[in-house]
């Protein structure tokens, strides 16, 4: 309703405004998942947001050794997730067959419980290699560890900047190679894989970017293993974050009990 521009939408997009900026100045503490949100916000409404706030990404995993040096299906890809526009499902499968084209031996594996548009798609596109497949979220992650590369393509857009998805949380816990674009902020800034990794902007070449994968030669995952653990200290970690929330909330609450507010 709101992406159309008659008087009900217009006034709709007016009072949601008006009752997030409220929100915003108004309250007793606030969560952000990045600074860019921050930023977005306080763009947005040409408001300066107070210190009652505490940035901390969208997380759900630890790194689990054990699955992250697992053996690996050699040339296997995976997507996990739903086929809503913004996940860029379309973009991944022409991505994956470009890859196929230069490796026969390349397969494609889709977690999803959307089978029948999925498969839709990868037959309009003539993948040959795929596999769909939906399991429990409690079973996700061991099979997940079976494969070498995951992909996370969004598009150049302020929801996507703004955003931490878990997705990426999710590949890297159980050792997944990340293919994805570069328009993540909070990732730009605090994500460093090295050389194993493939990101790349939006307006990419799928062509080269295909290329790029299929050249990369054999990975060792007990270094890529230690280059995740320095990822997660201080990002996806339960302890950093815990103390900040000690640090900034609990010391709050505390402090305005005492001052009797």
């Amino acid at each position: 309703m709101l992406h159309h521009y008659n008087f009900k939408s217009k006034l709709v997009g007016f009072v949601f405004n008006a009752c997030e900026k409220y929100v915003l100045k108004k309250a007793f503490f606030s969560f952000f998942v990045s600074k860019a949100m921050i930023a977005y916000f306080e763009e947005k409404h040409q408001i300066t947001l107070n210190a009652n706030h505490l940035v901390m990404p969208c997380y759900n995993k630890k790194l689990n050794k054990e699955l992250f040096l697992r053996k690996k299906k050699p040339f296997s890809f995976v997507y996990a997730g739903t086929l809503f526009s913004w996940q860029c499902f379309e973009d991944t499968v022409l991505l994956y067959k470009e890859i196929e084209q230069l490796n026969p031996q390349a397969k494609f594996y889709i977690y999803t419980r959307e089978q029948e548009e999925a498969l839709k798609i990868l037959q309009q596109y003539e993948v040959q290699q795929y596999e769909l497949l939906f399991v429990p979220l409690a079973q996700l992650d061991q099979e997940l560890s079976q494969y070498e590369y995951g992909f996370l393509i969004r598009e150049d857009h302020c929801i996507n900047k703004v955003s931490t998805p878990t997705k990426m949380n999710s590949y890297l816990a159980v050792g997944l190679i990340p293919i994805y674009t570069n328009v993540i902020e909070d990732f730009e800034q605090n994500i460093d894989l090295k050389e194993y990794t493939f990101k790349f902007d939006f307006a990419f070449s799928k062509k080269e970017i295909a290329k790029r994968v299929v050249a990369q030669g054999p990975l060792d995952y007990n270094t890529y293993l230690n280059i995740c653990e320095s990822n997660f200290k201080g990002y996806y970690d339960d302890v950093y974050n815990e103390q900040l929330i000690t640090n900034i909330l609990v010391k709050k609450i505390l402090d305005e009990r005492i001052s009797g507010k």
